[in-house]
């Protein structure tokens, strides 16, 4: 079996690969590890209920973002390893 990328949930948000719902934090987020957590689906046209549990990880996300302030000699490095430029050849 193939999973298949679904509409975001109603009140969810997906953006790339990631699926933020805001209710299922409001009810779960303060909830303890391994909490019952039903899941409703729908098969060849019938409602089903999943038992899963609630389980949390930890997200970290790294930006890089240029530094208005650089320095001249800031910006020809970071352009450098950016670009793969040298100056002056």
């Amino acid at each position: 079996m193939i999973a298949r990328r679904t509409a975001a949930p109603p009140g969810c948000d997906r953006s790339g690969t990631r699926l933020s719902c805001p209710a299922y934090r409001a009810r779960y987020g303060t909830a303890a590890e391994g909490t019952p957590l039903p899941v409703v689906v729908r098969r060849d046209g019938q409602e089903l209920t999943l038992n899963a549990t609630v389980h949390f990880v930890t997200v970290t996300e790294t930006k890089i973002a240029p530094d208005p302030n650089a320095s001249a000699k800031a910006l020809r490095i970071r352009n450098g390893i950016a670009r793969g430029e040298t100056a002056g050849g």
